[in-house]
């Protein structure tokens, strides 16, 4: 074995963020993934930024789902697949015949991810799932906002994300599962499964909890948030005691050490606007690399805030191999991450970049055992692109 996933067979159906994303960490790790999207195709393949960096490693086909001889090329996909990713609305599957059940009555052994919304049951199982609605609902909003502060959104879907790797992760150790036994199973998990995965430490309550301090959006408290510097913004991050006193010495400002207010933790929370003003006044001076510098000669955890494109040619990344290219037929060649997991024997591989709608469909299709009449008869149908 030369790829820890080689071999496997993945068929993706949905599409957005979680179930691609999902497929996506599987063909890293070598897998055969194919991708099936109707005629309008994946509602990200308008972004095509987004597109490429969620779908990267497939082949792609497209198939109409709602006549019968589509639903009997999903069949023969699922027939022969290893696992089946899906993070369609509830009751898709089903209308797809596709579901679960289905699909294992011909297929035991396969290990298939239900990836939906709000779960499978409940009050909510029909509602629109999309990630910052998780947010909002998970409290996520909330608490990156800070106690009477506004809710902030975040950017990064963290509970598509999140998701997709839960996903991949429950997949990973149902194929360790069959391994064993043979026999395939159903991985159910949701955006709200992973919306509340990612907040552990937040989702715990008992009695007399005290609320979690939080200066709103820029940190969580004076010496460990965001400050914006002459031309740049910076992050400070003290976490222990022995980086208070490497902090002062680091801005020339040791006084601040003789300061009762800010004597102890606790006190430094109490008078948090006080210093953070002190601290932005200073900050605001110099430039980023200049404070990046002398914090970094005194040991104080810090980083200069970057954007994306200047990630691309970080040399830390570069490093560990973190940028990877890929040839696109509209883009040209485009930078995207690298293997963001490495085994050491199976290293798994950058396969390709994302599928142009339906580019796979005849190599997939014949795979299957249609003639080339058969699959031009199901195109001039409009079954298939």
């Amino acid at each position: 074995m030369q790829h820890v996933l080689e071999k496997i067979k993945v068929v993706e159906l949905g599409g957005y963020i979680v179930g691609s994303f999902c497929a996506t960490l599987l063909a890293d790790m070598g897998a055969d993934v194919v991708k099936v999207e109707t005629f309008s195709g994946d509602g990200l393949r308008g972004q095509l930024g987004a597109f490429q960096g969620y779908n990267r490693g497939k082949r792609g086909i497209v198939v109409d789902p709602r006549r019968p001889e589509g639903k009997m090329v999903l069949r023969k996909l699922a027939e022969n697949a290893d696992v089946l990713v899906q993070n369609l609305r509830h009751g898709v599957a089903e209308q797809m015949t596709v579901d679960y059940p289905t699909v294992k009555a011909y297929n035991p052994r396969i290990v298939y991810l239900a990836m939906p919304g709000y779960g499978q049951t409940g009050p909510y199982v029909n509602k629109p799932a999309f990630d910052p609605l998780l947010q909002a609902m998970s409290g996520a909003m909330a608490a990156q906002g800070g106690k009477g502060k506004a809710p902030v959104y975040l950017r990064a879907a963290i509970s598509d994300f999140s998701g997709a790797m839960l996903g991949a992760f429950g997949i990973a150790t149902a194929l360790y599962t069959r391994a064993k036994t043979g026999e395939g199973q159903l991985v159910n998990s949701s955006l709200l499964n992973a919306a509340i995965a990612i907040q552990a430490a937040e989702f715990l309550d008992y009695e007399d909890k005290q609320s979690s301090f939080r200066m709103g959006s820029l940190g969580r408290n004076a010496i460990n948030r965001l400050y914006k510097t002459k031309n740049n913004w910076i992050f400070i991050g003290c976490v222990f005691e022995r980086h208070w006193p490497a902090l002062c010495a680091a801005i020339g400002r040791e006084d601040l050490l003789k300061n009762s207010c800010f004597k102890s933790f606790s006190s430094r929370r109490k008078y948090a606007l006080t210093l953070s003003e002190i601290l932005g006044d200073l900050f605001k001076t110099q430039s980023a690399g200049y404070w990046i510098k002398r914090l970094e000669s005194k040991g104080v955890p810090c980083s200069r805030v970057n954007r994306f494109r200047e990630m691309t040619n970080h040399p830390q990344l570069l490093a560990n191999d973190l940028v990877a290219e890929h040839p696109n037929i509209e883009l040209g060649i485009v930078k995207q991450r690298g293997m963001v997991v490495n085994l050491s024997d199976t290293p798994g591989k950058l396969q390709r970049g994302a599928p142009e709608l339906g580019e796979h469909t005849n190599e997939v299709l014949t795979e299957l055992g249609y003639t080339f009449e058969e699959i031009e008869s199901l195109r001039n149908a409009q079954v298939i692109k």
